[in-house]
């Protein structure tokens, strides 16, 4: 449940952030074709101003997927070490699950 949490919250922040660069590139070619060469002036005046913005945005993406990868990384081992624990408690359990799982699958197999 947690993980599906941390999944939905990271494809949301990317939609958002995906969103703001979208926009950003949208208002920025709309700046260039009102201006024609003023445009181009005011690109070349403030190269140094967008490049460092461009450059935070990047940074926070970055950020971001790093921590999300994090979360996803850390759910990732709490679920396997759940898993072995499982499996060493009651390894009957665990075979007869996998056997009862595998006649499904191989039904729904034959079904095609």
């Amino acid at each position: 449940m947690a993980s599906e949490l941390n999944k939905k919250e990271m494809a949301a922040s990317v939609a958002v952030m995906r969103d703001d660069v979208l926009q950003l590139t949208d208002d920025f070619v709309d700046v260039i074709r009102h201006f024609g060469k003023k445009g181009r002036s005011f690109f070349w005046a403030n190269q140094k101003r967008l490049t460092n913005l461009f450059n935070v945005l990047r940074k926070d993406i970055t950020k971001r997927s790093a921590i999300a990868y994090g979360k996803i990384a850390k759910t990732s081992r709490i679920a396997a070490q759940r898993s072995r624990e499982q499996v060493k408690e009651r390894p009957f359990v665990s075979v007869f699950s996998a056997l009862a799982a595998g006649i499904v699958v191989g039904a729904l197999i034959r079904r095609r």
